[in-house]
């Protein structure tokens, strides 16, 4: 489950070499240095998933590529994502932890909507709750497609605090 972003990355590799095999008069020492420079990343990143540092530089490598396959930003953005699974925790490693009092403590300024605050505070804990569950549902069943719908859920909260000034 968490080398799907891996196998992305190889399957774009073969189809780059496919191509340069099939249309050997458009080959440049350059592919080769890349498709070369991608792959010893690429055996970087196996020898540690989990390495945050890794998976940046292979997401880095991605974006500067001048192949004929080459991978578009919303591309990248999704194997960069497939490669962060193998960081996040597994339902098995999850710990429950319970805030305290002063860890929820909020001190609302002055300038803020009340009306808009409520609303704030009535939608934050469905769409908190959807966010966790996609989540889940990306490390447990290996859902690419909840990937997305982590990312529509966190950019909602995100755009709802930005509403506030606290984002």
């Amino acid at each position: 489950m968490h080398l799907l972003g891996a196998a992305a990355i190889a399957q774009g590799v073969e189809t780059n070499i496919n191509w340069l095999l099939s249309n050997p008069q458009q080959f440049q020492s350059q592919m080769q240095l890349q498709i070369s420079e991608l792959l010893a990343e690429l055996i970087n990143y196996l020898t540690d998933i989990v390495d945050a540092e890794k998976q940046q530089v292979l997401k880095d490598q991605l974006e500067v590529l001048e192949l004929p396959a080459k991978p578009t930003e919303e591309q990248i953005s999704y194997i960069g994502g497939l490669l962060s699974l193998a960081s996040l925790q597994t339902p098995l490693t999850l710990e429950r932890e319970l805030a305290t009092g002063a860890d929820v403590a909020l001190n609302v300024a002055d300038d803020i909507d009340p009306q808009l605050l409520d609303m704030l505070f009535n939608e934050l804990p469905i769409l908190s709750e959807q966010l966790s569950e996609q989540l889940q549902l990306m490390v447990s069943n290996a859902n690419v497609e909840a990937i997305r719908e982590a990312q529509r859920a966190a950019h909602t909260i995100k755009g709802g605090l930005g509403q506030y000034g606290r984002y």
